[in-house]
């Protein structure tokens, strides 16, 4: 099985995730970073770990004051200067499907961040309305992995877990854990 265990900023910043050997860091809806914790996780990814992340990651301080740009772009090999959200709106859902997924088999969303740039590779597509952007991204960084979810895939995970009776929740569970699962064979 997989172990997990929530570490504070101080466990971060004082290189925690080197003392338990950590191989996989998880920051889910953590939009604001001191440039202590940024440069903790950039180190610890550029010796080797494996970071997922999702959504606006990064775009705050630690006091809540938006930067002028994201941290932690650089590992995430992307550019979010010109980030434009796309929000779900009645009669025109956003869906998230895997470029590699054997079925069409579609997650519905809420927002996501789109005019993302930079060299690292997408993994998924979001589409609304006919458009399509890139949602889910890797890079290679150092000797790591970093996955950036330019949308909140895990509150998807918790609709899909919220309706098990619903005969799309099993599919839509297989897609995401297909992202985890490649993560953690990088890690």
């Amino acid at each position: 099985g997989i172990r997990f265990q929530n570490i504070s900023s101080e466990q971060l910043v004082n290189g925690h995730l080197n003392k338990v050997e950590a191989r996989v860091l998880m920051l889910p809806a953590n939009v604001a970073l001191s440039p202590a914790e940024a440069q903790a996780i950039r180190n610890w990814v550029k010796r080797g770990g494996t970071l997922i992340a999702d959504y606006q990651t990064g775009i705050m301080t630690e006091h809540g004051r938006m930067l002028p740009s994201p941290q932690l772009d650089d590992v995430f090999g992307i550019n979010r200067s010109q980030t434009v959200l796309w929000k779900q709106e009645q009669g025109a859902p956003i869906t998230a499907s895997s470029k590699n997924a054997q079925s069409k088999t579609e997650l519905e969303i809420t927002m996501v961040e789109t005019g993302i740039q930079g060299p690292a590779q997408p993994l998924w597509a979001a589409s609304k309305s006919g458009s399509s952007a890139p949602l889910v991204f890797h890079h290679a960084f150092g000797k790591g992995r970093a996955y950036y979810l330019a949308a909140d895939l895990f509150s998807g995970y918790q609709t899909a877990l919220d309706k098990p009776q619903d005969e799309q929740s099993a599919k839509r569970m297989n897609l995401l854990h297909e992202l985890f699962d490649r993560a953690l064979a990088d890690a």
